[in-house]
């Protein structure tokens, strides 16, 4: 936005379009690597909440298969599937117990653990939903934004719009004012 104040201030500015022009794409290019950083940090938020795989397989699913023992998840009877999987949740719990050889009292310790497991891995779900709402609107957004960005294009000279983007750069607390204002009038 500096680079095309600095060449709205020149003289002669119509004999600069195709600078000015080279400029907004520029800034176009710019918009859309800042939405491409916003998924790399949405990527890098995802890996950090997923638990190791061997986590994951010990606490994650063979803990919470087990503790489907009791009743399902929906409260509803249980159902050959649900025998199925605790089964198998409790034949992989029995497995990993041998494997690192827990004794009777760590095994009830870890039973203990389940209901908090299980909370954790529906945070865990929930969070993955709202990251993927949050991927949908971003994209959304982006879409729109790029809309918005290919009208002005159609409708203002190439100066207009620099002269444009370089206000609401200056007047962004203003253009957030407005925005806000004209939000509260929409849904008052």
């Amino acid at each position: 936005v500096s680079a095309m104040d600095a060449l709205l201030r020149r003289p002669s500015v119509e004999r600069l379009t195709p600078e000015i022009q080279s400029t907004i794409e520029k800034y176009v290019k710019n918009k859309r690597q800042r939405f491409d950083q916003i998924s790399i940090y949405l990527d890098g938020i995802e890996e950090i909440l997923q638990p190791g795989t061997a986590v994951q397989l010990a606490f994650g699913q063979s803990a919470s298969l087990a503790a489907a023992n009791s009743q399902p998840s929906d409260g509803g009877p249980l159902t050959k599937k649900h025998r199925r999987d605790s089964s198998a949740g409790s034949h992989l719990l029995e497995v990993l117990s041998s494997e690192l050889g827990l004794t009777a009292e760590q095994k009830e310790q870890l039973a203990v653990l389940r209901d908090s497991i299980r909370k954790d891995r529906e945070i865990l779900v929930e969070s993955e939903a709202i990251i993927k709402e949050l991927r949908a609107r971003v994209a959304e957004h982006i879409q729109s934004s790029q809309g918005i960005t290919d009208g002005l294009r159609r409708i203002l000279t190439p100066q207009q719009i620099a002269k444009f983007l370089t206000w609401v750069e200056k007047n962004h607390k203003s253009m957030d004012m407005l925005n806000s204002f004209d939000w509260e009038m929409q849904h008052a």
